[in-house]
């Protein structure tokens, strides 16, 4: 399962610190990849980039998303 996390203005500080973050409490976490945005995605996004975060179990992505959104 891959959960993405759009890198903003406010996320890409703390970028680190959320992978960090997936290793230490998604024990079903097994990769994470940063993915170039397609210019129409950066339009309607206003970013350039987002985070893909690879889990083994929904209940990981879940509390991913509830922690980092």
């Amino acid at each position: 399962m891959i959960t993405s996390l759009m890198i903003t203005d406010e996320i890409g500080p703390h970028l680190d610190e959320i992978i960090q973050w997936a290793v230490d409490n998604c024990a079903s976490f097994t990769d994470y990849k940063l993915v170039e945005l397609s210019p129409s995605e950066m339009q309607e996004h206003d970013c350039w980039f987002k985070l893909d975060i690879h889990f083994d179990d929904e209940v990981d992505s879940t509390l991913f998303l509830l922690r980092w959104l």
